[in-house]
């Protein structure tokens, strides 16, 4: 973690902290985070360290790690639901 300090217009002192990796609490909510390290796990690692290594990537606040994931929730979240619902009607 980093911990940025920056002055507002008041002069006032603000922090806010980054980070090169998603915390875990915004990993388990994101659509990834499936129970098991999966392929679309890992590759979005390999993607994430390859750009930290080219200089491409910068660390993200919380709230920009949240949206950066997202989509990928929502995704799941479908996908989990739909398994649900065929398992149940097979039962």
């Amino acid at each position: 973690m980093i911990e940025n300090k920056t002055k507002s217009h008041h002069d006032t002192a603000t922090a806010s902290i980054t980070s090169w990796w998603p915390t875990s609490e915004i990993w388990a909510s994101s659509g990834y985070f499936t129970g098991y390290w999966s392929h679309a796990a890992e590759t979005w690692f390999q993607r994430r360290l390859q750009r930290i290594k080219t200089g491409e990537a910068v660390p993200l606040t919380s709230n920009e790690w949240r949206r950066t994931l997202r989509h990928t929730a929502s995704d799941s979240q479908k996908f989990f639901s739909n398994i649900e619902r065929l398992s149940a009607s097979r039962v």
